[in-house]
């Protein structure tokens, strides 16, 4: 937000930044900001190819924005966001020798620096253009695409075939549309803990008619959830709507023993579906070789997203369990380690603390929304490696700048 604005008047920025956009392109980048978030919504559950759609359409606005912005005025979590993206380069830079596939991992910072570069134009789109009539069409999207999925998943677990991929599937899990069990249950479980906390927020102000249809497609998302039988998504899930109470500790606590009490009785009623062979000592394993790895590089580890490419050496050098089980870490902390050691660690808990930070600061509803969104993202983390995995940092950026939009937002708000 380049302008003559004193620098303390954080308001008036605010302000300079939307009439600053020149008016021969603002349908251009207004379009252009509406259409991505049209590809989120409908993607987030069902397709990768959509969401790259999203990239795209976010692309121009992210440009342009990016020559208006004062970015000595943008959230403490996202200059540490900055300093990941950093530390990642620096991962693979100091380990081209033996990365696996050269520094073309560097590319996959897009991730993270869409997340940063985003937060201005969705803070410029909500702020002025998110009319009612646009927001019902992007719910409406999102919850459509997510019965999508669901249909054509349960349909395909129970019969071996999925009616909306024309393709035979494996008849274990419910694997959505995705094709890929984890990556359905784990978005699934994101978009369903925002929708969880958004209708927790609004239950007071929602029709009696909208409140029935929202509960029924939150309660058949909760069973093709279920259906997927992943551990660390339900988890994430649960963790998601707890996350939701943080600020309210008896709340918090009543949401815990109620969502223990059913997640208990969830579990243990399928509890043979819940177990796979060696799935819980191929975990560990995993785990076990990540330290290992971070032990032998802990400075700028072995390089982003290049630790699976060198897993089942460590864990043959080490006498690891499951020896021919390689891959990511199952676990964004440990893989963070693992592959950019200690200097990427540090500026992740910075990045994850300082957003925290900001949300426990905020006292709008979306910072509820918000924190549950992240405890979800936390907890899903813990068993799956989302942090490197493209189809997840999608969901996970898109949320990050969004709500770092709304921290801009409260900060004007508190100028004013």
């Amino acid at each position: 937000m380049r302008c003559s604005t004193h620098p303390n008047d954080y308001y008036k920025v605010a302000i300079m930044l939307i009439t600053s956009v020149n008016p021969k392109y603002e349908k251009l980048i207004d379009y252009s900001i509406y259409f991505a978030l049209m590809a989120y919504a409908a993607g987030l559950v069902t397709s990768i190819s959509l969401l790259a759609l999203a990239h795209i359409f976010m692309l121009i606005p992210c440009l342009y924005f990016a020559s208006l912005t004062n970015w000595k005025k943008m959230p403490k979590s996202s200059w540490a966001l900055l300093g990941f993206i950093l530390a990642i380069i620096l991962s693979v830079l100091t380990n081209l020798e033996i990365m696996k596939n050269g520094w073309k991992p560097i590319l996959k910072t897009k991730y993270f620096m869409y997340g940063y570069l985003s937060i201005v134009p969705f803070y410029y789109f909500f702020k002025s253009k998110n009319t009612q009539s646009r927001q019902k069409t992007l719910i409406v999207l999102m919850l459509t695409a997510s019965m999508v999925a669901l249909i054509g998943g349960t349909i395909g677990k129970n019969t071996g075939f999925n009616p909306i991929l024309m393709k035979n599937v494996n008849m274990d899990r419910n694997a959505g549309l995705m094709g890929m069990v984890l990556n359905y249950a784990h978005n699934l479980a994101y978009f369903m803990t925002i929708f969880a906390a958004v209708l927790i927020a609004t239950w007071k102000d929602i029709s009696k008619r909208d409140k029935i249809i929202y509960c029924s497609i939150l309660l058949l998302n909760i069973f093709a959830l279920y259906t997927t039988y992943t551990r660390g998504a339900l988890l994430a899930f649960i963790a998601g709507v707890l996350g939701y109470f943080l600020k309210d500790f008896k709340k918090f606590l009543v949401a815990a023993l109620v969502l223990l009490a059913i997640g208990l009785t969830g579990y243990f009623t399928n509890y043979k579906n819940f177990q796979r062979d060696g799935s819980n000592i191929e975990r560990i394993s995993m785990w076990r070789a990540a330290i290992s790895a971070y032990q032998e590089k802990p400075i700028f580890g072995w390089g982003y997203l290049n630790f699976e490419h060198h897993s089942l050496d460590i864990k043959h050098k080490y006498g690891y369990a499951a020896p021919h089980f390689g891959g990511h870490a199952h676990n964004s902390i440990l893989e963070v380690m693992a592959a950019t050691g200690t200097i990427g660690l540090i500026s992740f808990f910075a990045w994850v603390g300082l957003w925290t930070l900001e949300l426990f600061r905020r006292n709008d509803l979306w910072a509820k929304v918000e924190l549950a969104s992240l405890c979800a993202f936390f907890v899903g983390g813990l068993t799956q490696s989302t942090i490197g995995l493209g189809i997840n940092l999608f969901f996970i950026m898109c949320v990050y700048s969004f709500s770092a939009a709304n921290t801009l937002k409260q900060s004007e708000f508190n100028h004013t």
